[in-house]
């Protein structure tokens, strides 16, 4: 490894962030990034990314707002290098990445967590009293995890994704580990899916082609994993026996950021695997939470207003998403009907809800319900134009539905009455063209 390259990068960061430091001083970080980002000499820069990442080799002792900057600095030159030099490096360097991911979350899951695999550094120690830091590094390996994957291939990223799920049972009885695994790997898992169906116009078409069939493969595991830890973290969040105050910081996390895989889910995965992994019954769950400070609130204790609203929103996006999938070829049949009567129950439950509540008030502008029944209303219209009669079979039930969709669209908040007509529209539009054919018009 360079080692005067090392000290060199150390320097200028420490300078760059010293309270007097000058304009200039402040560009010469942003040039040497780049600099480094170009390098021609790319061993090199990833040596060094690697020791900045994991603090080793760091030959002075920094301030823990400079050690971790380092600590960023490095995450970023890795994932520019997997992003956008994967090409230059080797069949060894494309292997020693995806081993460096591993190593790097097996860091963050440490008990110091720092994400490193030389944790007994002083400037690391410090690092690990910046709570806030250790959530965003968590963020970046996953990142770094998903384009490594994504890059190497299926049949890596096949055992990649066998191997992270396996590894879970190595922190079962690990302080903390366990919740910060399961949000990471639940991170990652999201990134990945990401990368290949939002991203793929950065592969070649065999490659992109293998990813897809890949994650298709993959789905159900993924989906299970990603369940799994919600309840998990979620169990001990709720409880709050036996649980340190950073516990339940990290259960937060893991439930908020499953959750938020589950929305993205949503879009991409069959409907039915959605339902058969009970993703749709676990967002059902979390949709109906009382507000926090609610005298129902008894299972989650302690919880802020912002936590329940993220939850719910979330829960909701992914109601939103599967109901307006549309059933695949290969798709079972029993599963992708029973997972949309799912979806058209809880929002109809949901809504009956909000409808009852003083709804005037609280879904008015500034009002208690007001995002939520904004959301609430958007999921409804997308299920109600793509799957009225598959979600609610039954007429009464399909009647109520109806009905609560025309208590919102006669509502005195005009974005909310809006985005309900969207429904009566589509509805219209159909009845229209049944009529038109001589068809008899119905819901």
């Amino acid at each position: 490894m360079d080692q005067a390259l090392l000290n060199r990068i150390v320097s200028v960061i420490t300078v760059a962030h010293s309270g007097a430091a000058s304009i200039d001083e402040r560009r010469a970080e942003v040039a040497l990034f780049d600099e480094l980002r170009n390098s021609t000499q790319i061993q090199s820069v990833i040596q060094v990314a690697v020791a900045l990442a994991t603090g080793s080799g760091l030959a002075v002792t920094t301030s823990e707002y400079v050690s971790s900057q380092l600590t960023l600095m490095g995450y970023g030159l890795l994932q520019h290098v997997a992003g956008n030099r994967w090409e230059e490096l080797s069949a060894q360097d494309r292997d020693s990445m995806v081993g460096l991911c591993f190593s790097l979350l097996e860091g963050l899951c440490s008990p110091g967590g720092a994400g490193g695999t030389e944790q007994s550094q002083p400037q690391q120690q410090l690092q690990l009293q910046n709570s806030a830091l250790k959530f965003a590094l968590r963020s970046k390996c996953a990142v770094l995890f998903a384009v490594v994957i994504k890059r190497h291939g299926a049949a890596y990223a096949s055992e990649s994704v066998k191997r992270l799920i396996a590894d879970e049972a190595k922190y079962a009885s690990v302080l903390h580990a366990k919740s910060t695994y399961q949000a990471i790997v639940s991170l990652v898992f999201k990134y990945l899916v990401d990368e290949v169906y939002q991203f793929a116009g950065d592969m070649g078409g065999a490659h992109a082609r293998d990813m897809l069939v890949c994650m298709a493969t993959w789905f159900p595991e993924i989906l299970r994993f990603t369940v799994n830890a919600l309840e998990a973290n979620y169990k001990v969040y709720s409880s709050g026996e036996g649980h340190d105050a950073q516990d339940r910081k990290n259960a937060m996390f893991a439930v908020k950021t499953a959750l938020e895989s589950g929305a993205l889910y949503g879009e991409v995965a069959p409907a039915g695997a959605m339902y058969a992994s009970d993703f749709i019954k676990a967002a059902g769950y979390f949709l109906s939470l009382p507000a926090a400070g609610d005298p129902n609130n008894n299972g989650i204790a302690g919880s802020s207003q912002q936590d329940i609203a993220d939850l719910k929103s979330s829960s909701c996006e992914i109601l939103k998403n599967v109901g307006s999938r549309r059933k695949t070829s290969d798709e079972n049949d029993n599963d992708f009907s029973r997972g949309m009567q799912e979806v058209g129950m809880f929002l109809t439950r949901v809504s009956g809800e909000l409808l009852k509540n003083n709804p005037e008030e609280r879904l008015s502008f500034e009002g208690d319900d007001e995002d939520f029944g904004l959301e609430v209303v958007d999921a409804m219209v997308e299920l109600g134009k793509t799957h009225l009669q598959d979600a609610l079979p039954d007429e009464a039930t399909r009647f109520a539905f109806l009905d609560q969709m025309l208590a919102f669209s006669k509502h005195s908040y005009i974005p909310l009455a809006s985005r309900a007509l969207g429904l009566w529209h589509k509805l219209l539009q159909e009845s229209a063209a049944t009529a038109s054919s001589g068809g008899s018009v119905g819901v």
